[in-house]
């Protein structure tokens, strides 16, 4: 006899719940206040860049978190579901701070986080009633067509009221694009900090296999990024640049949509991934900023020990010419 044991329902999942959503939408409104239409359409004049990214992005993203999924949980289609979600999500905000901090194009990493914001609209649903929908069927589960498909369109609202902002209101646009970047690293540390505290329970789930699947999807954005970055022969800055947004998963949008769009206790099982490859996902990327730290200090006392060489040289030869 199959038995389903559902947890019951506690006002700090309400308060999770709902802060999620809360944070997600005026993420969304600030993304419609920061599109620089005018910086896309240079950038997109030389679209190989964002080409790449947005491929790397929805086309292989999705199917190596389905092959992972399949491969690590052949019996578990929640875990599946979960870990495919966090592949189809659109790169995260995030991703445009860790350009910058690698040293790679801000520029291009805007673009390809507008496109990719905007192209999920399109991507998630396509994924999930196509691909998606052989999980579903495994785990005997109903695909909330209606419900996905109106939290996904949801997410236009925010993203319109800020572009209305935008145009009619460009003070207040000029308060919540500077506060863009931080909220975005806020809302990281909020959903992996708050996630951990408030579903302590699913750590009992945690296992190697959801470590290494909370490893493998974001590590191997990186490499799909830099391998194709390369191949098309990309400027330095630019292969850093497709490399990062395709690695970083906006897991925000992943855990909204499980939490809304499925029924307990799948909704639960499935959020186990979206909350590994959160905390997974910083870890290559602070060894990486931490390197480019201690070598950026090496190439400046380099710099400047040869700079005091030379002006230790200079009035020598001007002494041996008098």
């Amino acid at each position: 006899m199959e038995v389903i044991v559902t947890r019951q329902e506690r006002v700090i999942d309400t308060v999770f719940t709902a802060s999620v959503v809360i944070l997600v939408s005026i993420l969304y409104i600030n993304f419609g206040c920061a599109m620089d239409w005018d910086l896309c359409r240079k950038t997109l004049k030389k679209p190989v860049g964002p080409a790449i990214g947005f491929v790397c992005q929805f086309l292989f993203m999705p199917v190596i978190s389905y092959v992972i999924g399949y491969v690590l949980f052949p019996d578990y289609p929640e875990m599946q579901l979960g870990i495919f979600f966090t592949g189809i999500s659109p790169s995260g905000g995030a991703s445009n701070i860790w350009t910058l901090m690698l040293g790679g194009n801000l520029n291009l990493s805007i673009t390809m986080t507008t496109l990719c914001t905007v192209g999920a609209f399109a991507f998630i649903p396509f994924w999930l009633f196509t691909l998606g929908k052989h999980i579903f069927d495994r785990g005997n589960l109903q695909v909330p067509y209606f419900k996905i498909a109106t939290y996904a369109i949801g997410l236009l609202i925010p993203l319109a009221i800020g572009f209305f902002i935008q145009k009619k209101m460009p003070r207040f646009c000029k308060i919540m694009v500077r506060i863009m970047k931080p909220f975005s690293v806020i809302l990281i540390i909020f959903i992996i900090i708050f996630a951990i505290v408030t579903n302590l329970y699913l750590f009992k789930l945690f296992s190697w296999k959801i470590i290494v699947a909370g490893l493998g999807l974001p590590w191997m954005g990186y490499l799909v990024g830099l391998f194709m970055g390369l191949i098309f022969r990309q400027p330095g800055a630019d292969v850093r640049a497709i490399s990062i947004e395709t690695g970083i998963q906006n897991t925000g949008i992943s855990i909204f949509l499980l939490r809304f769009g499925l029924e307990q206790p799948a909704a639960d099982l499935t959020t186990v991934a979206p909350v590994s490859c959160a905390i997974m996902t910083p870890v290559p990327l602070t060894i990486f900023y931490i390197i480019k730290l201690i070598l950026d200090r090496r190439k400046k006392k380099l710099a400047a020990s040869m700079e005091k060489l030379q002006n230790h040289q200079i009035p020598s030869i001007t002494t041996s010419l008098t």
